[in-house]
């Protein structure tokens, strides 16, 4: 490594590091990162963020493992009570898995509402802090709110306002955004700016134009050192290697089906998913078109059993809807953007990836 590299290293170290402690002190914030987990477990996620009396007000700053496996090995007692804090975040994937897998009836609205609210609960109290962990856990949160909030929207018999009142609560584009970039500009070798974007697509395209150069960057120099002409470096192969390289090689966690999902995404190294392509707004957007419907037309048509599991089906469906909202615009409008969102509420598949990762994960054991 290039003697640059090895200053440019060593300086991103030390602005990584925010405040200096001494092992004492780590030794004490570890034992209460220990208690809050017993609490937690003990507890329940939704139960314990809203304790007052022992919770803390402010989040643990859970930064991602690969941070964590970059401090100096001689740091042993800030390393354990980083690696507590993960752990810490361990705990509510597990807690969130319950969250994400209630079976509720489509007709409950009352229980999809009371979901909805302990969800962004959560998720309130997690992104108190803005590190990798916490926007991680607080997007999932969102995600399980909104699957519950689609439920109510499609519900006749559910006042549209109830869903109104709660999709406010899930964060926007912007806020979003600046904790995307805050927690780049903590763990990267390299400055991102905030985008100036009013639409998920221009931010993703934004963002992954400032990411882009320093990947190609990275590739170039693995690639061009490569000795066997076929092999395709991923970031476990090399983490020891140059900060500004090794930071954006891909992660390969375990893909084949065979291990939890959700858990392979918490132990990897995903800053480009969680940073750079976490931008969507789908499911905010979808829930809103419903609405719109509710609002302007009156009663979704609900889709029968075969819509929603054949795909030719589904997609007349989806025409029918068409029809039907290009006369309620006069034309102006061309598309009901909510109709495959109903035939996903319906079919139990309006979820965020990460609860869809995990809904497929448990058929698939189920069927074993």
């Amino acid at each position: 490594m290039k003697k640059n590299s090895i200053v440019f290293c060593a300086v991103a170290f030390a602005l990584c590091v925010t405040h200096a402690r001494d092992a004492q002190e780590y030794i004490a914030l570890r034992e209460q990162v220990k208690a809050w987990r017993t609490e937690l477990v003990h507890e329940g996620a939704y139960a314990f963020v809203t304790n007052h009396e022992t919770t803390p007000r402010t989040a643990p700053h859970i930064r991602s493992q690969c941070w964590v496996d970059w401090l100096p090995r001689t740091n042993v007692e800030q390393i354990a009570y980083e690696q507590e804090k993960r752990d810490f975040g361990m705990d509510f994937v597990d807690e969130l898995e319950k969250l994400a897998l209630a079976e509720i009836p489509i007709e409950d609205a009352d229980a999809h509402e009371r979901r909805a609210e302990r969800a962004l609960a959560i998720a309130t109290w997690l992104r108190t802090a803005e590190g990798y962990g916490n926007q991680l856990l607080k997007r999932w949160c969102e995600g399980i709110a909104l699957s519950s909030l689609g439920s109510m929207a499609v519900n006749a018999q559910c006042d549209t306002n109830r869903v109104l009142k709660l999709i406010t609560k899930v964060d926007g584009l912007h806020v979003n955004l600046v904790r995307q970039v805050a927690i780049l500009n903590e763990e990267s070798p390299h400055r991102y700016t905030v985008p100036n974007c009013t639409t998920d697509v221009e931010a993703s395209d934004n963002l992954e134009r400032q990411w882009l150069p320093h990947q190609q960057a990275a590739w170039r120099y693995f690639h061009g050192k490569r000795k066997d002409g076929n092999r395709i470096f991923v970031f476990n192969q090399v983490k020891d290697g140059p900060f500004e390289y090794v930071f954006y090689l891909p992660d390969r966690p375990d893909r084949t089906g065979n291990a939890d999902p959700v858990k392979e995404v918490w132990r990897s190294k995903e800053h480009d998913a969680v940073c750079i392509y976490a931008c969507d707004e789908s499911m905010v957007n979808q829930i809103h078109q419903i609405l719109r419907w509710r609002t302007f037309v009156g009663e979704l048509p609900r889709p029968t059993g075969a819509e929603i599991s054949d795909s030719n089906l589904g997609f007349l469906y989806c025409s029918r809807m068409y029809d039907l909202w290009r006369g309620v615009t006069k034309g102006k409008e061309d598309k009901f953007l909510g109709a495959y969102a109903v035939l996903k509420i319906y079919g139990n598949e309006f979820v965020d990836w990460n609860t869809r990762h995990l809904q497929l994960y448990r058929e698939r054991k189920n069927r074993k």
